[in-house]
Order: C-alpha cells, then structure tokens, then sequence
C-alpha cells in the first residue's frame, strides 16, 4: 500500500460496493425494459427526434440507481480526500484531515451528480426515448443531497479540525439501508414486469418490495435500536400500502428524503453542535 492511499478494511470498502452494486443492479434492471418491449423503443423511420414510449416506467428505480451511485461516491470519500494534494488551492501549508475531507466529500458529490447525469443521459440514449424526463428524475433525486454533501465538505474543511471519534465512525453512513431499498424497488418492478398483473403472487411480492423500501428508509433516517423500530414499523406499512409501479417515484422519495436528513443531520451537528470534536456525534 503506497504512502498516499489510505488503509482500506473490509467494512469501509463495504461502504463502498454494497450501494454501488445496488446502484449497478437497479440500472440494468430499469435498462432491461427495452428487451421486454423492443417495438416500443425504436426511433421511427424518417424522424430526427425519438418517441415517447407508451409502456410505464419505473422511474423511482433509475432515481434510486442515481443516488445510490452518488452514496458510494459519498462513502468513498475518504480515498478521494486522500489522493488529493495537501494544500490544493490553499495558501498557507494546510494538511489537516479535516481539508482532506472537506475536499472529498466535495469532490465525492461532483462525481457522483456527475454520474447520475451520465445515467440519465445513457439510459435516454439506450431506449430511444427523450431526454428530458430521464435527466429529470436522475438529477431531482441527487440534488437534494448532493447539495448538503458539498455544505458539509465545505464546512468541514473551514474548521480545520476532525472530530474526536474520527472522520470515518462520524460520517459511517448506514450503508446497510441500501440493500431492502434496492432490493424492495426490483420487487416492484419484477411484479409488474415478470408476473401477471393483477394476480395475487404479482400483489404479495409488489407490497413486500413496498414493505422493505420502507425498512430501509427508516434504516437510513435514525441509528439507534430504539428509535428505529418506532420509526420503521410506520414507514413500512405507508410503503407497503401505495407500493405500485405507478408510486415508485414516490417510494424513491421517500429513501431520498431519508439519506438527505442522515446528512443534513450530520451538517447540523457539525455548524451546531456545541462541541462536536469531543463527542462521538
């Protein structure tokens, strides 16, 4: 291992591949609709602009495989911030962790609504289809936090000093609630696009894709044990009730809101908090 990469132990690399394979495996599936109905997603004969498919699509899972992507960047920050220079644009030698940091994280949500914007715009190009509703939903769903993400490198660079529990344990992202929402989102899309429609193995398997959305909702939104089964049980259920093909988007905002609020709560203890480098925040 070189001087200037960081130790990578298996839970931090985790962090890393458990939302990025469930980004990967969300996009391939939304992307597989064009074997489904390949008549649909053809440009017609003589015309410059592509057509608007008339099937339903699942718009929430290419906003979920877009914010995933971009919580892998996030929870790859660290490796970012260790590759960049000690004292990129500063004047004064600075080489604290905490500017590494501030510069990965920022550096981590540039690449990663870099990366959605490439999903939208490949996922157009792929299908036929225009542009305008795929770059829609890729980018609506990782502005939100994107936005936090760079406020809090930003943040954290300024104040020149890392907490007392360290970067990686204050910004452990609870990357374990990525696996029942991807995995809940393929549910839903597999019960209206591999079952029949309306039949009751099609329902049963649709509300528990519903069902683990929310469970990783709540997973995502509060740490301790004990706020989260007074959280999730809620959030299930509401999932678990409008879980539809036609609601996916809806459930995706739901998981969004949730990683955006973890982060939000993070830029807060961090601006707020009356001695965050002290406590384990």
């Amino acid at each position: 291992m070189t001087a200037w990469l960081p130790d990578l132990p298996l839970r931090r690399l985790l962090g890393v591949l458990v939302p990025a394979l469930g980004s990967a495996a969300l996009l391939i599936e939304f992307l597989s609709v064009r074997f489904r109905y390949p008549e649909e997603f053809v440009r017609p004969v003589g015309s410059d602009r592509a057509q608007t498919p008339a099937v339903v699509m699942n718009w929430g899972e290419l906003g979920l495989a877009c914010l995933l992507a971009l919580v892998a960047c996030l929870c790859g920050a660290a490796v970012l911030g260790a590759v960049l220079p000690a004292n990129a644009g500063v004047r004064r030698p600075v080489s604290s962790e905490a500017v590494r940091m501030g510069g990965g994280l920022v550096v981590a949500a540039i690449l990663g609504s870099f990366i959605a914007a490439l999903y939208g715009v490949g996922a157009s190009v792929y299908l036929v289809a225009p542009l305008e509703s795929f770059l829609r939903w890729a980018l609506l769903c990782t502005l939100p936090l994107g936005v936090v993400a760079v406020c809090t490198g930003v943040l954290a660079a300024a104040r020149s000093r890392a907490p007392a529990a360290g970067w990686h344990h204050w910004l452990g992202f609870p990357v374990l609630s990525t696996i029942p929402a991807a995995a809940g989102m393929l549910l839903v899309s597999a019960a209206n696009h591999y079952m029949v429609s309306g039949g009751g193995p099609a329902s049963t398997v649709e509300r528990t894709g519903g069902f683990l959305i929310g469970i990783g909702t709540g997973l995502a939104l509060v740490r301790p044990l004990l706020y989260r089964l007074v959280v999730v049980a809620p959030l299930a259920a509401l999932s678990m009730a409008m879980a539809d093909i036609h609601t996916t988007g809806i459930l995706a905002a739901l998981y969004v809101a949730a990683v955006t609020c973890w982060w939000l709560q993070r830029l807060w203890h961090l601006r707020f908090h009356p001695d965050p480098w002290a406590t384990d925040a």
